[in-house]
């Protein structure tokens, strides 16, 4: 027990010292923070006195009385409905000053009307109407001059000081004096002028005298102001209404019964509440909330004073409790015991009678207690955290207590253990993991690689704590969103705070948007509930329209179930295919490789090259092997014999002898199989030919064949020499032939014959082309052919082998084929001989090697870029976020239906929990967890409905940490399992705890050191110990015990020239820009600057009315031009904030500009997390008045963030200056040279990116250094895409690119080879950005300060695709073209690509049968069947025997009907 105590001392310290400053903010002291006030130190409105208002005082009390039921209807606040008549002081001065109207003055307004008429009726005789008008303006303006404006001169200021918006007594005065008093003249005009025109002057002058009479002038006078209303609460109400939008973090509240102590007023209860505009009947609505909070605070100060001042002890004893809620039956009896209790306590006569609603005061020399009741705007309510603190502090007496030792663990946590960080760990993981991995991720929105490393840290089990610095539009409310999709895939629960409301409210419509795009109804009320926010969602989750429109969607996914898994299944095996394809290709142009390409490169593209490239491209299929092969042919068949035959039988050596040429050897490479030659056959030729007896053999033959007798030519050798002889002697041969034998004239014989078919074919080949498919020309030398066939016993076998004559062919049909190269290497076809005598005949093997290699590798670099454009990355990894979107869906709706269906009692008995703004049990909370796996909450508000149990979330994110005081969220961390916290510390932090008094704040840490002394000494952990200042935010208590801590870098809100700023004096440059600005943009569309040089009138404190009254106009004409953007308004002065919101407020178009443009106004204080299209900001100084130097600092040198002091000045230009989306609007009244400090740095920045002067994407201006990108741009003007949307379409040059993929990695270099241009599109209202990149590598070769094979591994790398990938998923499509993909017909392939970029194909996915299916079933054209659970056609469920004819089972699950009579049993067959 011991050990304990000094541990429990520290925890009471701790939490006495949180609850004093969520109490006292320690702004004055310990004095309570909640107090009557009626205006801010600004001069804004933020109380009214109900006693003003006697009539609404009383409803204020009796709806009290009420329990405040019904009172929405009844609390309903017209314009002149409550008003206040001018005192008796200032009724007298009135009247004084209208009877000392003399009758001279009106003599001169009778003179002037008779005038008036007289003249206009002469100069308008044709148009009485005209007449009329302008006499009725004229004596209305000299009414004014001598009757109305000394009055209104005299009593105006007696009459504003008693009025609360003087709207209402400008009206009065000016335009309500003047119809009292005109309005009879008006009636009246047109019979006086009748009377003119019939000269009846006498008629005239008496009317004249008894219309301007001076009695009858000072009684409407008189009578004017005796019911004239000075005040109207509906005016009072809307001053106050257009404050709580000017200030920051602030709420309605209704005080009653009041405490007057120290000349300080306090309320003894408040209560929430909201005040609506009602436009339809120009009024305002009160709504009370459902809970009364007891000022304790300021009751126990007033104890204290009392026992100090009258030296006793004592308290109150029925403040037990912090709140009362309205539906307790005992609600009236509580609020009279307290205020019984007060009034005894401080030796009142009597008690406040509460049920007496006339005004009760009741005064000694202690206090004033009053039964009166105000409206204010205040600070949110902490009393729900209070109330946590105080818990722990009671759990402190019990050693067992869960919820102490959970407090205490987590004080150890911070003070006492060494954060385990996994950064490391987990960036190692990171980058050891696969791009597949990274690209293909699970989510149902885009995530960068920041936001799924957050995901990925939070499912490490070592990590509990996460922080996110997220600088200006860095996208923190994605990412809280991402992650809740994340949590509610995995079936876990998160909570999700922030003390600001419109964060909140963005990131519920973050979810809501991404769920919606899977509902079938526009209406859609998804099941994610927002607790704390006026009327919050669970009531409308849980009607019966949207638990039936929930079903009907749930059926739907029920019946696509399997389709929609195997889907998902599908399209993520696609993506990793592809992306792990799209990396193999690169994988083979590894860096060694493209060395030796690149190097390569320039010797065979210069002009010395051999090679044309672009010739062999475009007539091969495989250029490598082809080119191999020739190089091969020519080296190899240079001692070709066929071709040295064409050489010796050519008389011409030309192309068309060389073609002939070759014809004819493949003709006679077919002798041998026509003509069966031999080589007995082949040896006769040369002495056949020469003695031409194939001639005369014919006779000879018959004489041999007479002389075979029974037994051949046996015994016939005589004969047989005989005919020999004399054979020889006819041919004149001697030893050339013996023909002794039979078989010899035989041969001899045949060899003739062939040799005379041979002539007779080779004339026929002289003259036949249609036979043979050529004919032989004169250059062809027969003689020389048959010497050479009759020498050469090999030449028909040589005409007979197909690939020496191949070879020769195809050398012929490659030179064709590439005649530039062929031209470079020394061959003219002119010249068959240069086949063989040219430079490749010289080739070595180290060039024939080069170039192998070369063409190998340019193969692949080929195969790579001509499917760059195969896989569409964008639209699969969409199609798949859509998939998961709906799979999210299906989970969130079953989780409520079970709920709902499971839990009836407790879904009633919740929804009055919440209404009644009471804590859930814990057993009925454990299934609401269940059922809402997301909950939405206020950090001040949630704690009003959910228990301080342990780990109660498996994930609890606080945005806008850096506004969250380490006081208000250390309660939230005892219910989380893990926590994120996002923020920024170069925004603005908690402004309570940056106003909070050093003396006080010193007081309280200095008491907790002491109690901490006492269980450690460390010094190390008294370090840590200074977090547990109230000052510090818990982005920075966070920050030094993080298991994972990352800054988002992308800037999603505005443009790169927006955010440039911020990025370079803030963040170092480090925040990327992702948004691109439309080509139609120029820099002066985005950034504008309008310098006014008129004088700055007289105007209140730090306002400039010029400026005011400019941006009004600009209002006015952005109107005018149906502008639909949301617009802001930022200014550094509250007094300029105030003016032009006093301005619009009287403005004909109010309604108008709050409702369509969203407009709010600010100061550079007040407008953190919000933000607009456009924005105007006001600086209000001028060279006669500077003081922006009291609002911004001097300088940012010496600046540092993490020490945390004197920073909010320097924070005002980061957070004021990265507000906008679209358009930044800078009105001055100096130029920007003039302004001083660091405002005038800022100022001069934007200024002179104003100036800039840009290129626009002409023709004259394209990159002479990329020659590709005129021909591109002719590409996209000639394309059908182009033609059919040329009116749609803007294209923009030199497209930075670069600039983009560096924002995903800052060490990326994007190649100066690359032709850029952005294509901008909307076709049916949906827009496209199409990057169209023109790779021209191939020519920035030749250029080596360019590219070169030291810098070209940094461009053409997996790593490179995958970033081009990662920007793609932010919506940007690309089209690559290269020669190698669109040599062909790049027109046509580039307008088929631009088509498929901007096809919307999202017919027959899987979510939209869903989406059909749930309309299907809400129209009632189908039904659900439970057996099963399946939607099917109406028709199905037709049962005749029902009186409704439709049941609920289908035909095909419906069981037979049994039917019972007596003891037999028939069944009807359907």
């Amino acid at each position: 027990m011991n050990s304990l105590k000094p541990q429990n001392n520290f925890i009471k310290e701790v939490c006495s010292y949180f609850m004093e400053f969520l109490q006292s903010n320690f702004k004055r002291g310990r004095f309570p923070k909640r107090h009557i006030k009626l205006k801010t130190a600004k001069g804004f409105k933020i109380g009214l006195d109900a006693s003003k208002y006697p009539e609404f005082n009383n409803l204020l009390k009796r709806t009290v009385l009420k329990k405040f039921k019904d009172s929405a209807e009844k609390i309903k606040i017209e314009k002149g409905k409550y008003t206040k008549k001018a005192d008796k002081k200032t009724l007298d001065l009135i009247t004084k000053s209208v009877n000392s109207i003399k009758d001279n003055d009106v003599d001169k307004l009778k003179k002037f009307a008779l005038k008036s008429l007289k003249d206009n009726s002469k100069n308008f005789k044709k148009d009485s109407k005209s007449a009329h008008d302008n006499s009725f303006k004229e004596i209305e303006e000299q009414f004014k001059k001598i009757i109305i404006n000394p009055i209104k001169d005299l009593c105006e200021p007696l009459i504003l000081s008693q009025s609360v918006y003087d709207i209402d007594s400008l009206y009065t005065l000016e335009i309500g004096l003047s119809e009292a008093l005109v309005g009879d003249l008006d009636e009246n005009i047109s019979e006086m002028m009748n009377d003119l025109l019939s000269n009846n002057s006498k008629e005239i002058n008496t009317k004249i005298d008894n219309l301007l009479d001076i009695k009858e002038i000072k009684s409407k006078l008189l009578s004017f102001f005796d019911s004239l209303n000075i005040n109207d609460l509906y005016f009072e109400i809307l001053e106050i209404y257009n404050s709580k939008f000017n200030l920051d973090k602030q709420d309605f509240y209704f005080y009653f019964y009041e405490m007057e102590i120290q000349n300080k007023r306090f309320p003894i209860f408040y209560m929430p509440i909201d005040i609506v505009s009602d436009k339809g009947s120009n009024a305002f609505i009160l709504k009370f909330e459902k809970e009364i909070y007891i000022n304790k605070r300021a009751i126990q100060y007033a104890v204290g004073e009392y026992n100090r001042e009258n030296s006793t002890v004592g308290q109150i004893n029925s403040l037990r409790d912090r709140i009362i809620y309205v539906e307790e039956e005992d609600l009236i009896e509580r609020l009279e015991k307290i205020i019984s209790e007060i009034c005894s306590y401080f030796k009142f006569e009597k008690n406040i009678d509460i049920k007496n609603t006339s005004i009760q005061i009741l005064k000694n020399i202690n206090c004033v207690i009053s039964n009166n009741c105000s409206i204010n705007v205040f600070e949110k309510s902490d009393e729900s955290l209070i109330n946590d603190y105080e818990d722990i502090l009671n759990s402190l007496e019990n050693e067992n207590s869960e919820t102490a030792n959970m407090f205490k663990d987590i004080l150890n946590d911070f003070l006492m253990n060494e954060p385990l960080s996994i950064i490391e760990n987990l960036e190692n993981e990171w980058d050891d993991g696969s791009v597949n991995e990274r690209l293909n991720y699970t989510s149902p929105i885009p995530l960068n690689y920041e936001q799924q490393k957050i995901i990925k840290a939070l499912s490490n089990k070592d990590c509990k704590y996460v922080v996110v610095e997220g600088p200006p539009g860095t996208g923190k409310s994605h990412t809280i969103s991402a992650i809740a999709f994340n949590y509610i895939l995995e079936n876990k629960s998160i909570l999700i705070l922030s003390d600001t409301n419109y964060a909140l409210d963005v990131v519920e419509d973050k979810i809501n948007d991404t769920l919606n795009k899977a509902r079938h109804t526009h209406d859609f009320q998804n099941p994610i509930l927002r607790l704390g926010k006026k009327g919050n969602t669970y009531s409308k989750i849980l009607s019966n329209q949207s638990i039936s429109q929930i079903r009907d969607f749930h059926r739907s996914s029920k019946t696509h179930q399997s389709k929609l898994e195997n889907h998902i299944n599908s399209v993520e095996k696609t993506i990793d295919e592809n992306i792990t394809n799209e990396g193999g290709r690169f994988e083979k142009i590894d860096d060694e490789k493209m060395k030796k390409y690149l190097s390569l490169h320039l010797k065979f593209t210069s002009d010395k090259s051999i090679l044309n490239l672009d010739e062999i491209d475009n007539n091969s299929n495989d250029s490598s092997i082809d080119i191999l092969e020739f190089i091969n042919l020519i080296q190899s068949e240079k001692e070709n014999k066929l071709f040295s035959l064409y050489i010796k039988i050519n008389k011409k050596n030309n192309l068309k002898s060389f073609e002939e040429f070759i014809k004819f050897i493949n003709f006679v490479g077919q002798l041998d199989k026509d003509k069966n030659f031999d080589n007995k056959c082949l040896s006769l030729f040369k002495t056949i030919k020469k003695s031409g007896s194939h001639l005369i053999m014919k006779n000879y033959m018959n004489e041999f064949h007479q002389m075979k007798g029974f037994f051949g030519y046996t015994f016939k050798g005589d004969e047989l020499v005989n005919l020999n002889n004399k054979i020889k002697n006819k041919l004149k041969l001697k030893n050339e032939i013996d023909l002794k034998l039979d078989s010899d004239f035989t041969d001899f014989y045949n060899a003739s014959k062939e040799i005379e078919e041979l002539e007779d074919d080779i004339e026929i080949l002289k003259v036949d082309k249609e036979t043979n498919g050529f004919q032989i020309g004169s250059n062809f030398s027969y003689e020389i052919f048959y010497e050479y066939l009759f020498n050469e016993k090999n030449l028909i076998n040589l005409c007979k082998k197909e690939t020496e004559k191949n070879n020769l062919k195809n050398i012929l049909d490659f030179v064709k084929r590439i005649p530039i190269t062929a031209k470079n290497v020394g061959i003219d076809l002119n010249n068959p001989e240069s086949l063989f005598q040219n430079k490749i005949v010289k080739l070595s093997a180290v060039d024939k090697d080069d170039i192998l290699d070369y063409l190998e590798s340019r193969s692949d670099v080929a195969e790579a870029f001509q499917s760059v454009n195969d896989f569409d990355y964008s639209s699969a990894i969409s199609e798949k976020q859509s998939l998961y979107t709906t799979i999210m869906t299906d989970k969130l709706d079953s989780k409520i239906l079970n709920f709902f269906d499971k839990n009836r009692t407790t879904a009633k008995t919740l929804s009055k929990i919440i209404r009644s703004k009471t804590k859930f049990p814990t057993k009925e909370f454990a299934k609401l967890r269940e059922a809402f796996p997301c909950i939405i909450a206020s950090v001040r508000d949630f704690a009003e409905f959910i228990n301080l149990k342990k780990d109660l979330f498996d994930l609890i994110i606080i945005d806008e940490a850096s506004q969250v005081s380490i006081a208000q969220a250390l309660p939230a961390l005892i219910r989380a399992k893990k926590v994120l916290v996002l923020g920024d510390k170069k925004q603005f932090n908690n402004v309570k705890s940056m106003q909070a008094k050093k003396v006080e704040n010193n007081y309280f840490l200095e008491k907790i050191k002491l109690a901490f002394k006492k269980i450690s000494n460390d010094r190390q952990t008294l370090e840590r110990l200074k977090l547990f200042d109230v000052t510090s935010s818990v982005l920075e208590f966070f920050s030094n015990i993080a298991n994972y801590e990352t800054m988002l870098k992308k800037h999603f809100r505005g443009y790169k020239e927006h955010i440039s700023y911020s990025s370079k004096y803030f963040y170092n440059n480090e925040i990327q820009a992702i948004r691109v600005k439309s080509p139609d943009l120029k820099l002066n569309d985005i950034i504008k600057f309008d310098i006014l040089d008129n004088k700055r009138e007289e105007t209140i404190g730090n306002s400039n009315k010029n400026e005011a009254d400019f941006i009004i106009k600009q209002l006015e004409r952005l109107k005018n031009k149906n502008h639909t953007g949301s617009i802001g308004v930022i200014t550094p002065f509250a007094d300029q904030q105030k003016l032009i919101s006093s301005i619009i407020s009287k403005h004909n178009d109010r309604d108008y500009f709050f409702e369509k443009f969203k407009l709010k106004i600010w100061t550079f204080d007040t407008c953190q997390g919000e933000e607009r299209k456009t924005i105007f900001y006001s600086m209000v100084a001028d060279k006669e008045t500077d003081k922006l130097w009291t609002i911004f600092p001097s300088s940012l040198e010496k600046l540092d963030f993490d020490d945390g002091t004197n920073i909010h000045r320097a924070q005002r230009l980061n957070v004021g200056f990265s507000r906008v989306q679209e358009c930044m609007h800078f009105i001055l009244s100096q130029k920007p040279e003039k302004f001083n400090n660091e405002i005038g740095n800022a100022i001069r920045h934007y200024y002179q990116i104003f100036n800039t002067k840009e290129q626009l994407p002409s023709e004259k201006n394209l990159d002479p250094n990329s020659p590709k990108e005129k021909e591109v741009l002719k590409w996209i003007q000639n394309s059908d895409f182009y033609q059919k949307y040329r009116n749609d379409i803007v294209v923009e040059a030199q497209f930075p690119i670069g600039d983009y993929l560096k924002q995903l990695d800052p060490n990326y270099s994007h190649p100066k080879y690359k032709t850029d241009f952005l294509l901008s599109v909307k076709i049916n209202d949906l827009s496209s950005n199409i990057i169209i990149e023109y790779d021209g590598f191939d020519y920035h070769f030749n250029k080596e300060s360019l590219i070169n094979e030291f810098n070209f591994e940094d461009h053409y790398t997996e790593e490179h695709m995958e970033r081009q990938r990662a920007l793609e998923a932010y919506g940007y499509k690309f089209i690559r073209l290269n020669r190698f993909n669109c040599s062909d017909d790049p027109i046509t392939f580039l307008s088929k690509a631009l088509f498929d970029a901007c096809k919307n194909d999202d017919t027959n996915t899987i979510r939209q049968r869903i989406i059909k299916t749930a309309k299907s079933i809400a129209s009632k054209d189908s039904r659900y069947c439970k057996t099963c659970e399946k939607v099917k056609e109406l028709q199905d469920f037709r049962d005749e025997t029902l009186k409704t004819k439709y049941g609920n089972v289908c035909n095909g699950c419906r069981k037979p009907k049994s039917h019972y009579w007596g003891h037999r049993r028939y069944r009807r067959r359907w």
